[in-house]
């Protein structure tokens, strides 16, 4: 027996038992490997609606405030949609998503009220799954499908400067290519219009895309590194570290500061985002859910 499901505006069919419901939408939208880059970071064989008023209202205090004790990195899906990513938003005060075609990802206000939650249900539909990037109680008509663990890591003042002139901007007449080089290397939801985030920057070799990587969330004064994806067959050589770093360059260039995020239980490319700089701030859970 099944059912239909949807998250982020799809149809997804999926089996009654809720564990293999579970398994099959974080499936569907790459999210079992949403962080996973054990599969798609080059680990090297050597080194290791619109809510512009409260966007304003916050800015200061977001970028003032010590990094260690910013709300909105602990919330960083809502701090975006209100803020820098509110142009590719919908919802209400109360809940917003990215646009289906775009990101995977709901959010609700810090401090979530009963009326959030029933806007959050009115946004993505009775019996539909979303996912929430952020540490939270579910109310227990919710159904949670799947929670996993992740941890936030913010980068230093300074890169460790990989070799310049590598990378080159992607745009959307790129976007062919780009959805190839994740249909092989699978390192998160990555839609039709998620290039919109903007920030993506590839390596190129003989004309054909082999790495990348890019944009997501954006809270006030912080950037999300994400789409790290390099080719199997061209692992080994360095170049997930070349676009991590050239993509963390460019958020610095205009004063934000990049952040990323990565499984708790994926040491080696937490190996490798230390190496170029980044700690560990918290952990974060991102929660795929079905509303009632």
């Amino acid at each position: 027996m099944t059912f239909g499901l949807r998250l982020a505006g799809s149809e997804v069919e999926v089996a009654s038992d809720a564990a293999d419901r579970g398994a099959k939408l974080v499936d569907k939208f790459g999210l079992d490997r949403v962080f996973d880059d054990r599969v798609t970071v080059d680990l090297y064989s050597g080194d290791m609606p619109r809510n512009l008023g409260v966007f304003e209202n916050n800015r200061h205090t977001i970028l003032t405030m010590d990094p260690l004790d910013n709300p909105a990195l602990d919330n960083p899906a809502w701090h975006a949609l209100t803020g820098p990513n509110s142009t590719l938003a919908e919802g209400t005060g109360l809940a917003l998503r990215y646009e289906p075609d775009v990101a995977a990802f709901a959010a609700i206000p810090d401090i979530p009220s009963a009326e959030a939650w029933d806007a959050l249900r009115e946004l993505v539909g009775p019996g539909a799954g979303t996912a929430l990037f952020r540490t939270i109680e579910t109310p227990a008509e919710w159904n949670v499908l799947t929670r996993m663990q992740t941890h936030q890591m913010i980068a230093g003042a300074a890169a460790t400067g990989q070799a310049p002139g590598t990378t080159i901007p992607l745009t959307a007449a790129d976007g062919p290519d780009m959805l190839a080089l994740v249909a092989k290397t699978r390192p998160g939801p990555f839609f039709d219009r998620t290039i919109e985030l903007g920030g993506y920057l590839g390596i190129r070799e003989h004309g054909e895309l082999i790495a990348m990587a890019g944009q997501r969330m954006h809270p006030t004064g912080y950037t999300e590194v994400s789409a790290v994806c390099t080719l199997p067959e061209h692992r080994g050589r360095g170049l997930g570290a070349i676009v991590v770093e050239a993509v963390a360059t460019a958020i610095r260039a205009r004063g934000d500061t990049p952040i990323l995020h990565v499984l708790t239980t994926n040491t080696s490319a937490i190996a490798l985002y230390e190496k170029l700089g980044f700690t560990i701030r918290t952990t974060l859970d991102v929660t795929v859910l079905q509303a009632p």
